[in-house]
């Protein structure tokens, strides 16, 4: 167990697994969201299948890799988005469950996290896989991923969350881990979050189209 005193986890079904207060990020600002980042596709460049949203994972030929979801948060909100956009177009459980099953049929590698995906698939394996918006388009001092992003017509979109460890705060450090929360709702901070690819909470900073603003669900 590492002893931190501050963790930036995936949604808020982890934060729940930390040995924290009672629902205390829920007293931070925006309920202790830190930022917002659309679950996207990123296809490689030149592909025949022509993918355009979660349902063309299942065609044939087509070579997933995947995130394991025992391991990567990135992977649990991917399957919510896999299964939830045919729920959300058929409203058949049925036809959602076969379209899960379809692009989990096509899933060549499982890496443990989002980024060491990202990683694989620039080392040239894979025809596509599943991550973050955030992760996928330019950030400042590193290189574009090179690949297609696809923007899903239904997806999920990732509402990390700032939790304090109690356990692992005294009192000789409370006022530093205190002032460091506060700054990640500032303007500054939530600026730097932009520039990195994010969505802020505060919607005056949201002034691009992002992939937000291309999702219809």
């Amino acid at each position: 167990e590492y002893p931190a005193q501050i963790a930036v986890v995936s949604s808020e079904l982890d934060a729940h697994r930390l040995p924290a207060l009672w629902r205390s990020w829920r007293e931070l600002p925006h309920g202790g969201i830190l930022a917002r980042t659309p679950l996207i596709i990123v296809t490689r460049k030149g592909l025949p299948q022509d993918i355009r949203d979660y349902a063309d994972l299942s065609g044939e030929g087509v070579e997933l890799l995947h995130s394991d979801p025992a391991t990567s948060g990135a992977a649990e909100l991917a399957i919510l988005a896999e299964y939830g956009s045919a729920l959300r177009r058929t409203g058949d459980k049925e036809l959602a469950f076969q379209q899960l099953l379809g692009i989990w049929s096509n899933v060549t590698g499982q890496p443990a996290t989002a980024r060491e995906a990202r990683n694989r698939f620039e080392s040239g394996e894979g025809d596509a896989f599943v991550t973050y918006a955030a992760d996928a388009i330019a950030r400042p001092s590193r290189a574009q991923i090179q690949g297609s992003l696809v923007i899903p017509s239904s997806t999920i979109v990732a509402e990390p969350v700032v939790v304090k460890i109690e356990k692992n705060i005294d009192e000789r450090n409370r006022r530093v881990v205190d002032a460091f929360v506060d700054f990640l709702w500032t303007r500054e901070a939530q600026q730097i979050l932009v520039d990195y690819g994010f969505e802020s909470v505060d919607e005056e900073l949201n002034v691009s189209a992002g992939p937000l603003a291309a999702i219809e669900d």
